[in-house]
């Protein structure tokens, strides 16, 4: 058992994915085995993962490459078939690289991610019930430290305001990573307040799960 602080992590976003690899096939098994004609790809590739699987779909894997036209997709353990259909797990996959870090991160504030529950109380009943309704979507609020000549600012704002989809990740000091697929939007008017730094608001939004990975 072992805990950790957010002290030395640090923050990115990409917008820049390869040409598509189609998927021909991915198994139902821990870690999914996909097939792809010379996929190109290398141990510890970071892929975006577009699927018919709705558990998996719009998610960031790393890549454990097999063979010249296999992969498996670390972290996807799909082998339950009720929610991972045989033969639906098929789509692509989009190599991600060119990652811009997030600069002056004060504080994170995750929402969200949590199961979803729905309530039943039958008429004749006195025991209420909740019934699984999925999950709900993830999103991690950031405050920014404000310095516009930051080298990564404009270019930050230009994803926001252009409501580029992006990956994702966070890397811990101890190397552990998270990863997601979805929206960044960033706040270009700071809050300001007698004793403390100047900040702006920006919100990832994940379009799929948040995937992580142990050091």
């Amino acid at each position: 058992m072992s805990y950790s602080t957010p002290v030395g992590s640090s923050f990115y976003i990409s917008q820049t994915f390869a040409s598509a690899k189609t998927l021909t096939i991915v198994s139902n098994a821990n870690p999914a085995l996909a097939t792809s004609t010379t996929h190109g790809y290398s141990d510890d590739d970071e892929v975006v993962f577009f699927s018919g699987w709705d558990l998996a779909n719009n998610s960031v894997f790393r890549v454990d490459q097999q063979s010249a036209d296999t992969f498996q997709l670390t972290g996807l353990n799909s082998t339950n078939t009720n929610s991972f259909a045989a033969g639906s797990g098929i789509g692509t996959t989009q190599k991600i690289s060119s990652w811009i870090e997030i600069p002056q991160i004060l504080s994170l504030n995750p929402s969200g991610g949590g199961a979803r529950y729905v309530d039943v109380r039958p008429i004749k009943s006195l025991q209420g019930l909740k019934l699984p309704d999925g999950f709900d979507a993830a999103t991690i609020g950031f405050d920014i430290g404000f310095d516009p000549s930051l080298t990564n600012w404009d270019t930050l704002l230009d994803i926001s305001r252009s409501g580029t989809l992006v990956a994702y990740k966070s890397v811990k000091a101890s190397g552990a990573a998270t990863y997601g697929y979805g929206y960044f939007s960033m706040s270009e008017a700071p809050t300001q307040a007698a004793g403390a730094a100047d900040k702006v608001q920006a919100t990832f939004a994940a379009q799929g799960r948040l995937i992580s990975y142990a050091p």
